[in-house]
């Protein structure tokens, strides 16, 4: 990112890319981002409302963010606060397209429904006709059949609901096809109206009949009791329904996921591992843990359906974990997460740069947990990372801190590569060694600068975010970039189990995370590949002033 501090784009990119103008990603939820994003307020005038539709829609189609709900904010934003427009000026209709093609789920157009009302002012909160002519797109653009399974993924969010968003925008089942017509009706007035819809004719339209078959399947699973454990399975399997539109109620029987295992993405099957093996799913004499040690195995679909490598991570570690003693554990199953885990660094994406990996780990860490996964240890991650930079980088260097720097032996050529057991051994190694003194976050950069240590990337990773002063810090990172003449040198640093923020917003090459989840390795990845800088990539005034 650029280092200018007036460059306010910038600071709206680093919102919608991590979720804070302030460049800390915190894994708490924050759903109330009002009176947070200060510098796109500087970007509500014409010309600098078209730079940032922009910058959002390629922020959009690399898929740079953590989550997109800043993304929908900011266009929320743009639509309701430019000054002296109307729903059919330039600036809004392109906004409108972008929120068109970021909609792609009913949890998506619920956001930003919300959003646009939390923005609204006093006496605003009415929609104009761009705003219906969204509402209306989305629902009128999707094929009956479509239509009705995406609806029934999220039926309401955020406190509306399908019959409010059908109703505020004015639409007309009776002005569609009659399949269609069959869905809205469904979404505006309820079961009623398959439950009880008789077809005019033996020769309607296939396609309604296709629609009322579907609806109709949703409310007997909605309906349905633990004693209807066939027709569970049975419509679960023949509709191919994905987790969301199944009662969570639902999820306590085995049956649900026996439906599931045939359709459902690797990713999600790897997420359900714990709760299957807590149905008996998954014990040495159970059918259903030979089929999941299949998928578990299938090597080419990690790849191609690109499973990170930390969600097989966290459903290996929650399994052989096994706090509540649950499970017995099945050693094949074990075996298969384990190779799988290993399959898929294979696929991790190369940064190609000079990296510092920096990790404290204090002696008496076992007791604390991991704020975002509280199953583990602030020690996994930081092996996590560690193995994630050393399969993928050549040019990787991984030391522990406290109060000196210790290089940690961590072989990354090609030929071998360290296992999680040894880089583990090697982190905690140094922990037994030293004292519980004091230790600050700017050590491992004083100990880069005094070496003459060049990197293009440092991550420093730690339980707690510990500097004798936020001053002292930003020094040390500033005289390391002066002395090794790296002026665009990045920074990231984790406090894994600390929510405290200390980063400096005027600094973009800066990243702050506050706890780890799953997200975490991709967003440093994407900060340190430079995935999120697009100064340079807008477009002029000039482009701007002939826009449509």
């Amino acid at each position: 990112m650029s280092l200018d501090p007036t460059n306010d784009l910038d600071y709206v990119t680093r919102f919608v890319c991590i979720g804070s103008e302030e460049g800390c990603h915190s894994i708490l939820p924050k759903q109330d981002y009002r009176d947070k994003v200060p510098s796109l307020h500087s970007l509500l005038s014409r010309d600098a409302a078209f730079a940032a539709i922009r910058r959002l829609r390629t922020i959009f189609e690399n898929r740079s963010f953590v989550t997109k709900d800043p993304l929908l904010f900011a266009l929320a934003m743009i639509v309701r606060k430019m000054p002296e427009g109307h729903d059919e000026d330039p600036v809004r209709h392109g906004a409108y397209d972008l929120v068109q093609e970021a909609c792609e789920s009913p949890l998506d157009l619920f956001t930003f429904v919300s959003f646009d009302k939390a923005v609204s002012g006093p006496g605003k909160a009415g929609w104009g006709r761009g705003m219906k002519r969204l509402v209306r797109h989305w629902y009128e653009s999707k094929a009956p059949l479509d239509l009705a399974f995406e609806a029934t993924k999220c039926k309401s969010s955020h406190g509306w609901s399908h019959r409010d968003l059908i109703r505020q925008s004015h639409i007309h089942p009776n002005k569609r096809s009659k399949g269609a017509s069959v869905v809205l009706n469904y979404l505006a007035k309820g079961k009623e109206a398959v439950c009880n819809y008789k077809e005019e004719d033996e020769d309607e339209e296939e396609e309604v009949h296709q629609v009322v078959a579907f609806l109709r399947d949703v409310e007997k699973l909605i309906a349905s009791k633990a004693e209807n454990k066939e027709l569970i399975r049975d419509v679960i399997e023949r509709r191919k329904l994905v987790d969301r539109q199944i009662p969570s109620h639902l999820f306590q029987m085995k049956e649900t996921f026996e439906g599931l295992l045939g359709h459902m993405e690797l990713a999600n099957i790897f997420r359900s591992i714990p709760k299957m093996a807590s149905l008996g799913m998954l014990d040495h004499a159970a059918p259903e843990a030979s089929k999941v040690i299949e998928y578990v195995g299938d090597f080419d679909k990690i790849k191609q359906q690109k499973v990170p490598p930390v969600v097989i991570f966290v459903a290996l570690r929650r399994y052989e974990t096994n706090k509540a003693k649950k499970w017995v554990k099945n050693h094949n199953l074990v075996k298969a997460l384990h190779a799988a885990f290993n399959a898929s660094l294979k696929c991790l994406p190369r940064i190609g740069k000079r990296t510092l990996l920096a990790v404290h780990i204090d002696s008496k860490i076992a007791k604390r947990r991991v704020s975002g996964a509280n199953f583990l240890t602030p020690l996994m991650p930081c092996a996590l990372m560690a193995k994630f930079f050393t399969q993928s980088e050549t040019r990787v260097q991984v030391v522990y801190f406290h109060q000196k720097v210790i290089d940690l032996k961590i072989e990354n050529n090609k030929s071998r590569k360290m296992p999680m057991a040894g880089i583990i051994e090697q982190i905690v190694k140094p922990t037994k060694e030293l004292a519980n003194a004091n230790f600050d976050l700017s050590e491992p950069l004083k100990w880069a600068t005094q070496n003459r240590k060049s990197f293009d990337n440092i991550l420093i990773m730690s339980d707690k975010k510990t500097v004798t002063s936020t001053e002292a810090f930003y020094n040390a990172l500033h005289a390391y970039r002066m002395e090794l003449s790296l002026p665009a040198a990045k920074l990231a640093f984790i406090g894994m189990s600390d929510h405290t923020v200390i980063g400096n917003k005027l600094d973009l090459n800066m990243l702050e995370v506050s706890g780890f989840n799953e997200r975490v390795p991709q967003l440093i990845y994407n900060f340190f590949c430079g995935n999120m800088d697009f100064s340079g990539n807008d477009i002029t005034s000039t482009e701007a002033a002939a826009a449509p």
